[in-house]
């Protein structure tokens, strides 16, 4: 196979040659590297998981140390969220919120989904029953359908649906603010409910403890110095 893809040109995963053996070790080193996307660790038991760089967070605008609502969005419409959950390994409730987060939006956006669908058996020319965000995003997936003769599929929808989010609400924080509780109502689910003992600040848009504490690793781990080497 690598000397077929060699021939072709297409790139091959690169084995990484002698790795640290110790766990805190090894992530600590696939954490700073650069340039490169991550690791996929695989045991001899067959089980495999993957650790992604500083490097490629930072690329996609994910920050364990500062977690925004507006990225939060973002990363959930682009399916980068589960990279965001798999950082927070300091905080187990904090890390159980945000996949009822990403479980609560992705539930929200596939019942329009269902919505999209039911209007459509109904009326392929009359959709003004239909949500302006829905109404929307419908449009978007028929243009990305082109000319295909068969129906929409949920994929097209959702696909729809993200790009009219990430392009007319999401597109900077002030819309966002804004926009936030029509979103949110949209989606059908109260947020700081649902993220609860957590909020997100309505000034800065972090995520912090009810009590005003910001989420933070050196707060977690309560070694400023040692904290501050390991994740630059």
């Amino acid at each position: 196979m690598v000397s077929l893809a060699a021939e072709y040109k297409i790139p091959v995963v690169q084995v990484w040659q002698d790795p640290p053996r110790d766990p805190q070790v090894l992530i600590k080193a696939i954490r700073e590297k650069e340039g490169v996307e991550g690791y996929v660790i695989r045991f001899d038991d067959g089980d495999m998981y993957k650790c992604k760089t500083n490097f490629y967070m930072r690329s996609h605008g994910i920050n364990a140390r500062s977690i925004r609502e507006r990225a939060m969005w973002r990363s959930v419409l682009k399916d980068e969220i589960d990279d965001l959950i798999a950082l927070i390994d300091y905080d187990a409730i904090l890390k159980e919120k945000l996949g009822n987060f990403r479980d609560a939006l992705r539930e929200g956006l596939e019942k329009r989904v269902e919505e999209i669908k039911a209007q459509l058996k109904k009326s392929e020319v009359d959709n003004q029953q239909l949500h302006k965000i829905s109404r929307e995003a419908l449009k978007i997936a028929r243009v990305n359908h082109g000319q295909d003769k068969g129906p929409l599929t949920d994929d097209e929808l959702l696909k729809g649906l993200s790009e009219y989010l990430k392009e007319n609400y999401l597109h900077d924080v002030k819309t966002f603010n804004e926009e936030s509780a029509k979103l949110y109502s949209y989606v059908g689910f109260d947020c700081n409910k649902l993220i609860h003992p957590y909020q997100f600040n309505p000034k800065t848009g972090i995520m912090e403890h009810k009590g005003g504490q910001k989420v933070d690793r050196k707060q977690a781990y309560g070694d400023k110095k040692d904290v501050s080497k390991k994740h630059k």
